[in-house]
């Protein structure tokens, strides 16, 4: 895919399954620790994912405890267009992302694919030369959201768009 050559990362996720109970590892994208839990932790996917996703294109979202959260700002960021994947299954991996629970942070010049649904696919990049860490894992939602925005023709997607803090989203075809 060449966002950063051979430097991509898988995700590794979290969980605690309970007050006295072992913390939970995971690698793999959103939609696979979604059917992870799931199976093997019924009881635990409220802690690991919101109930909903926030209604999408808000300017804030509410969190858990009733407070407004701003979203991440691109408006004002270009886009890189390639309208190479599904809308909808960008949609569906956008509406995953602003479900999970969590900080995501990455080392630094790595990308990882956050999100991927028959070979449609969110990846999020760390340009910067220091370990970064984001608001929650709907700040590479609201990337992903101005590309699928900005960026479509017919039923197709696709893109690339950088904030200005050295990170990036990136919504592309890889197999899933």
């Amino acid at each position: 895919m060449g966002l950063l050559a051979a430097n991509e990362v898988d995700p590794q996720w979290e969980f605690p399954t309970g007050a006295n109970g072992p913390l939970i590892k995971f690698n793999g994208t959103v939609e696979a620790l979604y059917a992870y839990v799931s199976k093997e932790y019924p009881s635990y996917i409220a802690s690991v994912f919101e109930p909903e996703a926030p209604t999408q294109g808000l300017e804030t979202r509410e969190d858990a405890s009733g407070f407004l959260e701003k979203r991440t700002d691109f408006s004002s960021r270009p886009v890189s267009c390639q309208l190479l994947v599904s809308r909808s299954r960008i949609r569906e991996g956008i509406d995953y992302l602003r479900r999970v629970r969590g900080q995501p942070s990455m080392e630094p010049n790595r990308w990882s694919r956050v999100s991927c649904s028959y070979d449609s696919a969110i990846s999020w990049i760390n340009t910067s030369s220091r370990r970064k860490t984001l608001e929650s894992f709907g700040s590479i939602a609201d990337g992903a959201q101005r590309i699928y925005t900005q960026c479509n023709r017919n039923d197709r997607t696709g893109g690339r768009v950088n904030h200005q803090t050295q990170w990036g989203v990136s919504a592309h075809g890889d197999r899933c």
